[in-house]
């Protein structure tokens, strides 16, 4: 595929690819940058694709995939701080215990009224 028929082709799908990846991603700054990511990797496979077929089932399916990994990766994120933060709460409770504790031994080692 050449520059030129390449670039007719995105031009002609990117609004469509941008609704698709939002529509996925609900966010216009991750769906701008899926859109430019399925672009390059098209760009890249450019000398396999043929002309003669239309490039929107390919590309949708590398738009989806992609924007499934960002979901994936969200979720990761999500599931690693929600643990980082039980594991910070329970330290933070162990040390309460603990500053409890010392204040108890601190009050009754203070000599009687």
């Amino acid at each position: 595929m050449k520059s030129t028929q390449f670039e007719q082709e995105i031009l002609r799908m990117q609004n469509k690819l941008y609704r698709f990846a939002f529509s996925l991603l609900k966010s216009e700054a991750e769906a701008q940058d899926a859109v430019q990511e399925v672009v390059l990797k098209l760009w890249k496979q450019r000398k396999k694709l043929d002309f003669n077929k239309p490039m929107d089932t390919l590309a949708m399916t590398i738009t989806h995939n992609y924007c499934m990994d960002i979901i994936r990766k969200r979720a990761n994120h999500f599931n690693w701080q929600k643990s980082n933060t039980a594991f910070r709460s329970c330290s933070s409770n162990v040390e309460q215990v603990d500053l409890l504790n010392q204040v108890k031994e601190f009050i009754g080692s203070l000599p009687p009224q």
